[in-house]
């Protein structure tokens, strides 16, 4: 009776490995060792791949694994992938950070709105004698919050809509009326410009112009989306 002991794992020193698909997520790898023992078994994948990937595997692992024994390669990529891991949380923390700075708002919610040629209300004759109105105007715009709130529900309008007075929180606390317009990208609604004024304004003359500027802001806008 002949006996023959085979090299122990430790002892199998990798010239070459090939990977041979044999059916969905199943594989057959042969190791080959520098002494010309062949050891192969068929090994489940969680994913499944082509024959051209498994190739290119295996001329990767040959070239990195030549000569290193089967205990070293499994330390060398156990520490691969221990750096690789690192490296992936790195990116994914610069990542995050990067994208944290870049969708993040760089103004607070109220100043969402934004208002201009406050100093001609002082020029109406209602609030030149109306002290306590004007105050109340200028608390409000501090605030913005009812004034938003005006401006979003005239956001599903076709068109200019005419708020006054008691009809909403804003132009019922400052005795006022707000004629707004929607603007659009495209058939997308972003936002809503208006002019502020007196409840007497001319309304024949800013309709027609708040619905004339909110078109052409949307044309600029529609004209510059992708």
């Amino acid at each position: 009776m002949g006996v023959v002991a085979a090299p122990a794992p430790v002892r199998f020193v990798l010239e070459s490995v090939y990977f041979t698909r044999v059916a969905e997520r199943k594989l057959l790898v042969a190791q080959v060792s520098d002494a010309g023992f062949v050891e192969s078994r068929l090994i489940e994948t969680r994913d499944d791949f082509s024959q051209g990937e498994l190739d290119g595997i295996s001329r990767r692992l040959t070239v990195d694994f030549a000569g290193k024994s089967l205990q070293e390669i499994r330390r060398l990529l156990l520490a691969w992938l221990e750096e690789e891991k690192l490296r992936m949380d790195a990116a994914l923390d610069r990542t995050m950070e990067l994208g944290r700075q870049a969708f993040a708002s760089e103004r607070p919610a109220g100043d969402s709105v934004f208002v201009e040629g406050t100093e001609t209300l002082l020029e109406k004759p209602e609030f030149r004698t109306d002290v306590d109105g004007l105050r109340r105007m200028f608390r409000a715009f501090d605030e913005k919050a009812k004034l938003v709130n005006l401006l979003t529900d005239c956001l599903t309008a076709d068109g200019a809509s005419v708020v006054i007075g008691s009809e909403s929180s804003f132009t019922g606390e400052t005795q006022s009326a707000v004629v707004t317009a929607p603007y659009r990208r495209g058939d997308r609604v972003l936002g809503a410009l208006g002019v502020i004024g007196p409840r007497r304004m001319e309304y024949a003359r800013v309709v027609p112009l708040v619905e004339e500027l909110a078109r052409y802001v949307t044309r600029r806008l529609t004209e510059r989306a992708p």
